[in-house]
């Protein structure tokens, strides 16, 4: 966590790992993280590498009928409290309810392991070892990170930018009128390729706090949405708010360079509009990149602060917990106090709802450290490509039955897999099936990847080549017991099947080799005199081909007089 600290005599760098979500993890006095990274070192860095592997969320009544739904951080200070005057056991989920009745300590960790708290169908040690939530029933091992995409500040500016001038109407901390610059952050999720299932956007801020934002207009007059332009604006002022004359009692900060020549009701005209900004300059500064403060809160609000304007505009109002409310603005709760919604240092955009399938990325390293390199993640139901899809097989080759095992290596998202083994009209929608050949035969095998993006398909033709027997070939003609064998290998290709499997012994074999028939021949070259492992080399004059097929399937096959 990167903290803003005065330590007289002395200046220090502290560093402290949270995540994106949480302000109130490794803070001093804290004494279960220590227990969870002994107890599950591996995780380290992770996103449950914080507090809302044990905390929840929670919602509170902020006017009669109008609830609002805070995060774990959020939750926690409002329920607990910055100085821990609540009850700690109200904001734990069930995973933290479990830590906390057995013990509160790495031996409860342990104890705990083998139970499925969250009951999604899997133990809480599975789920820690996938790096999924123990606590969360949404979150298991099933599920795939969510589609993503990381903009840098240099990508960010390459964007068409728009600037406009507008009130940031606060509750109590201080208004101000500026002039901020930065992308629409309709244009910005159209760039991600935001989905047509996307209903709006959560931004997420490394000190634990976010906003959700709904796509359309909503009827909320507190839910600021994402499309569109807002309405217009006038310029209100009055030597009574003007924090530059009446510093004590002051309340709206008139100082902006952009605020000069504006009078008192002047319509405030941005070209463009006013719109919802991922803004990264305020009167043309590069915004100041957020830290934490002695008090746990955030200064600063860089390197991007998403700023909504007022849905419903009004002059700035004095601050609700100010003593002199006489005064030509005093506060009033049905006002439009859109700086409110403005996330300070935001460093994650999460576009609801999440696709089917998939679960949060590991964001973890979208905090503090997301603000010095001045990034932002956007996540969730966004547009991605399509998976592409490949595997291994083993083995390759043997005699029928022959099982094979098949092993999935596909990249990108993949939500399901479809097999055709080339036999039958046989398939599997396993992930990493096997499958059985019972007759003699060359198999082409496929496999479609599909995930959120779309599909793709890789189709290996004779892979898998399956036999009755081996064919065995040492230049003495003595295979060690085994059948049939022969001393040279035209022999062998001349009493041959159609499909048929050399294991031939290291050694020199003075012949030019000649396939001119419909056969499908493997040599497997270079064995030891047990024929179980190549080891050597096996050289041959030459090899024609005029018919047919040959195959090295393993081993060395030297060529050449």
């Amino acid at each position: 966590m990167k903290k803003l600290l005065t330590i007289t005599g002395s200046v220090f760098m502290v560093i402290l790992m949270v995540s994106v979500v949480l302000s109130a993890y490794h803070h001093e006095g804290e004494v279960d993280s220590p227990n969870f990274l002994a107890q599950y070192p591996l995780i380290a860095g992770s996103k449950l590498d914080h507090c809302a592997t044990c905390h929840t969320g929670g919602e509170y009544e902020k006017k009669p009928g109008k609830w609002v739904s805070l995060g774990s951080c959020q939750w926690c200070h409002y329920s607990y409290g910055y100085d821990g005057s609540g009850n700690i056991v109200d904001t734990l989920n069930s995973y933290g309810k479990d830590y906390w009745l057995n013990g509160r300590d790495q031996a409860a960790l342990a104890a705990i392991g083998g139970l499925d708290s969250d009951g999604d169908g899997y133990t809480n040690a599975v789920e820690i070892a996938a790096i999924r939530y123990p606590g969360n029933a949404d979150d298991d091992p099933s599920k795939v990170p969510a589609p993503s995409r990381v903009y840098t500040k240099a990508q960010l500016e390459a964007m068409a930018q728009h600037t406009q001038f507008m009130l940031m109407n606060t509750s109590r901390s201080g208004d101000f009128y500026a002039q901020y610059t930065g992308v629409p952050v309709e244009d910005l999720l159209q760039d991600a390729g935001i989905l047509a299932s996307a209903t709006g956007i959560t931004v997420f801020a490394p000190d634990g706090w976010s906003n959700f934002h709904p796509l359309e207009l909503d009827s909320d007059p507190e839910l600021y949405h994402v499309e569109g332009v807002y309405p217009e604006a006038l310029y209100y002022y009055d030597t009574q708010a003007d924090t530059a004359l009446n510093p004590f009692s002051g309340w709206c900060d008139y100082s902006a360079p952009s605020c000069a020549g504006r009078s008192h009701q002047d319509l405030i005209v941005n070209p463009g509009g006013l719109k919802m900004l991922l803004a990264f300059k305020r009167e043309g500064i590069d915004l100041d990149p957020g830290v934490l403060a002695e008090d746990n809160k955030l200064v600063g609000e860089g390197p991007y602060r998403l700023v909504p304007p007022q849905k419903v505009p009004s002059p700035p109002d004095q601050a609700s917990n100010a003593d002199d409310q006489d005064v030509i603005w005093p506060y009033d709760f049905n006002w439009d106090h859109s700086a409110g919604a403005a996330s300070r240092s935001a460093t994650i955009i999460r576009v609801e709802p999440l696709p089917e399938g998939t679960t949060d990325i590991d964001i973890l390293e979208a905090g503090w450290t997301y603000v010095d390199e001045e990034k932002i993640v956007i996540y969730g139901a966004i547009a991605m490509d399509a998976p592409v899809a490949d595997f291994t097989a083993t083995p390759t080759a043997g005699i029928v039955p022959l099982s094979v095992h098949f092993t999935a290596q596909s990249t990108g998202i993949v939500t399901s897999w479809e097999w055709a083994f080339g036999d039958d009209n046989e398939t599997s929608t396993e992930q990493n099936p096997s499958h059985t050949y019972y007759s003699p035969g060359f198999y082409t095998v496929s496999v479609t990847a599909t995930g959120p993006g779309g599909s793709d398909t890789e189709t290996k033709a004779h892979l898998i080549a399956a036999v009755s027997e081996y064919s065995y070939v040492q230049p003495e003609g003595n295979c060690n017991e085994h059948t049939p064998c022969y001393s040279s290998i035209q022999a062998g290709i001349s009493a041959a099947d159609a499909i048929a499997i050399f294991k031939i012994a290291e050694g020199a074999y003075p012949e030019d080799i000649v396939v001119n028939a419909d056969k499908q021949i493997i040599f497997e070259s270079g064995f030891d005199s047990t024929f179980t492992t190549p080891s050597g080399e096996s050289k041959v004059n030459s090899v024609t081909v005029s018919e047919g097929t040959v195959t090295l399937k393993k081993g060395l096959l030297v060529i050449g007089k």
